[in-house]
């Protein structure tokens, strides 16, 4: 879990996460929607910012996706990455 904070005039380009080949879903909470621009895009669907929207996605290490640029302000999102859950060892 992480919040992200996106500067004026930054963008996140196209990508699939680089991250644990376990990653079974995504999703991001928009904190704020007080900026121009910024409309997340996943698989070529473009997602506009209305604070509190949430947005969920599967295999985030198979699926394009990124953040369009930030015209004017900060855009601020929470991104939850979920894995399978942990083995919990019996004593």
């Amino acid at each position: 879990m992480q919040i992200i904070k996106y500067q004026e005039e930054t963008n996140f380009p196209w990508h699939k996460d680089a991250t644990d080949p376990n990653d079974t879903a995504t999703s991001m909470l928009f904190l704020n929607d007080d900026f121009l621009g910024g409309e997340l895009v996943i698989a070529g669907h473009k997602i506009q910012t209305k604070t509190g929207t949430v947005v969920g996605f599967n295999n985030s290490t198979e699926v394009w996706h990124g953040v369009a640029p930030i015209i004017k302000g900060k855009r601020y999102v929470l991104a939850i990455w979920y894995g399978p859950p942990e083995e919990i060892e019996e004593e």
